[in-house]
């Protein structure tokens, strides 16, 4: 693996309360993310600087001078306050980022590594999130590996949510482990071991990349593979989730009781982005469950959300995907 570190200015941008301003006018809203993003392109690259990603209504900007990251961010602003005005936040972070594999690592997560479940319960109220939970259809719990204390708050949310207060209502509850290699093999079983138990209670879909699905077999069956339909039965087998879903860049299998599913996933070779073409593929997943579309449908979705993400560096709209899918099967 070949590792990069530097020191680097980090700016973020986002639109201050997008998401009312989408529920009283989406396509004006659409209209500030698209202005927002030719200005804000113009004026980084202006400044000798790189835009990294698009999220929403969002950004993130690398700069290797402080001086052009903060003269960047004031020619943003005072382009935005013109006409159509898009009202805009801006941070400014300066620290070491390390480049791994073409991805860049920059989170800091000291400051959460001790927020766990009493935490939680003192920030939020129990009554607030049990409130949450009851009136949700779907329980998203994903990047346990990037916070130490994610065991400590699936496990309360367990005990003193799903357990105590389940309506008989079977909700899905959607884990995600995310990169898990440097966690120890008995911290993985315990986290396993909490996602089997939400299963007596919850309809749990577990989705694994390539990568995490063979190391995650070879920590249940002390063995390599490299096929992904053996590693997945034998995850399946043991842990016993509702669904289980392996998503690599060229193909996506699907377990379920009843079946097992298998698609090609919209690979292209050259790719925009690939950082988050994981979490565009759950969104999508989840997005499609919502909609009670079945397992095989909800794993196109899932394809087509990554697969226009990946090709234009933005996470799609629902029209986004279907006008992906409409040239891609007229292609």
């Amino acid at each position: 693996m070949s590792t990069n570190r530097q020191l680097a200015a980090i700016l973020f941008t986002d639109i201050v309360g997008y998401s009312a301003i989408m529920q009283q006018d989406e396509h004006g809203a659409i209209r500030l993310v698209k202005h927002h993003r030719v200005v804000l392109k113009n004026a980084v690259a202006e400044h000798e600087g790189d835009v990294i990603d698009y999220y929403g209504d969002g950004s993130l900007c690398i700069f290797t001078s402080i001086t052009q990251a903060m003269q960047c961010a004031y020619s943003i602003q005072k382009q935005l306050r013109e006409d159509p005005v898009v009202p805009l936040r801006i941070g400014l972070h300066i620290g070491e980022v390390v480049f791994e594999d073409g991805k860049i690592m920059m989170a800091s997560m000291e400051s959460l590594n001790n927020t766990g479940w009493t935490k939680v319960k003192e920030i939020i109220g129990l009554e607030k999130i049990r409130q949450l939970f009851q009136e949700s259809n779907l329980i998203c719990m994903v990047n346990w590996s990037e916070i130490d204390a994610s065991t400590d708050i699936w496990k309360g949310i367990l005990a003193e949510i799903i357990t105590p207060y389940s309506t008989g209502k079977k909700q899905t509850a959607f884990f995600d482990l995310s990169d898990f290699s440097k966690r120890s093999q008995a911290a993985v079983q315990e986290a396993l071991d909490i996602i089997k138990a939400f299963s007596s209670y919850c309809n749990v879909t577990l989705s694994l990349n390539r990568n995490e699905a063979l190391l995650l077999y070879k920590i249940l069956c002390n063995a390599n593979t490299t096929d992904l339909t053996a590693a997945g039965k034998n995850i399946f087998e043991r842990l016993q989730p509702a669904t289980l879903l392996i998503h690599s860049s060229k193909e996506v299998i699907a377990f379920t009781k009843d079946a097992l599913y298998k698609s090609a996933s919209f690979f292209t070779a050259k790719p925009v982005i690939s950082t988050g073409a994981g979490d565009n593929f759950n969104a999508g997943f989840c997005a499609a469950h919502l909609l009670k579309l079945n397992t095989e449908l909800s794993v196109m979705m899932a394809n087509a959300v990554s697969g226009c993400y990946i090709r234009t560096s933005t996470s799609p709209s629902i029209n986004d995907v279907i006008d992906f899918l409409e040239n891609y099967l007229s292609e």
